[in-house]
């Protein structure tokens, strides 16, 4: 009786914030596998490689790895389908919200960092980040969908950047913040639904292929992020880990 008293004042306090954004969490991939699969730690969801072995590279936490993509040969991480996924959005859109940390090699080209996309028709697009053209893309839709949208140029490339993309129900639109920043709206109000699997470092295809890493990426379906819970996970740059979460 006393050890498990001690036990339970010993145990680690979780910041208040941080338990607000786990429970709203659909899932959350921390990415810092050493190979093969990477898994989710609300639902265990696996995301498996799309082709070959995704090597590592140094994260964004000391002393963790993340996946590091090389835009070649197809790679990317995946899920297996839609059906169940808690990376799927609601019906009708919804509330619903992706962020994460990224770094990509060079700001040049098209690259994907986080989408559900299969890089052949709009009307596949659910959401999507991306860079583009030397700005930064947030998607959301269906056959018609709109972006919020982010030069690059304060954003410099071989460094990791924070991401968060959102649409609120309130007005149907799409959200982009990068580095705790400014936030960009997009025109228009999106109507999403769930039509192809998740995929991280590239589309459900062999375009778009990301070359740099990812790291703590996670989902809420039917809620979003408040501001101090976006300032929180960024954490002035630091990021958190999956512990201070309360994983």
């Amino acid at each position: 009786m006393i050890t498990g008293m001690m036990a339970r004042r010993l145990a680690p306090a979780i910041d208040p914030i941080a338990y607000a954004i786990k429970s709203k969490l659909s899932e959350y991939y921390p990415l810092t596998e050493s190979s093969g699969s990477r898994y989710g730690l609300v639902t265990g969801h696996e995301l498996y490689e799309s082709t070959g072995t995704i090597g590592t590279a140094s994260g964004l936490i000391s002393g963790e790895l993340a996946p590091n993509f090389t835009a070649t040969n197809g790679q990317y991480l995946r899920e297996a389908t839609v059906s169940g996924s808690p990376m799927n959005v609601p019906s009708g859109g919804g509330n619903h919200c992706i962020f994460g940390w990224f770094y990509l090699n060079s700001n040049s080209g098209t690259q994907f960092i986080v989408c559900k996309w299969s890089a052949t028709t709009a009307a596949d697009l659910t959401y999507g980040f991306y860079i583009s053209s030397g700005s930064f893309y947030g998607d959301n839709g269906g056959s018609t969908y709109y972006s919020a949208i982010v030069s690059a140029s304060g954003f410099p490339a071989a460094n990791w950047h924070f991401f968060c993309l959102w649409r609120d129900s309130t007005d149907g639109k799409v959200r982009l913040q990068i580095d705790n920043g400014t936030i960009y709206v997009s025109t228009s109000a999106s109507n999403p639904s769930g039509t192809v699997p998740f995929t991280v470092g590239g589309t459900l295809s062999t375009a778009f292929e990301m070359a740099g890493r990812v790291n703590h990426v996670g989902f809420t379906s039917g809620s979003i992020l408040t501001a101090d819970e976006r300032t929180w996970l960024y954490n002035s740059g630091s990021g958190r880990t999956a512990a201070e979460l309360g994983f």
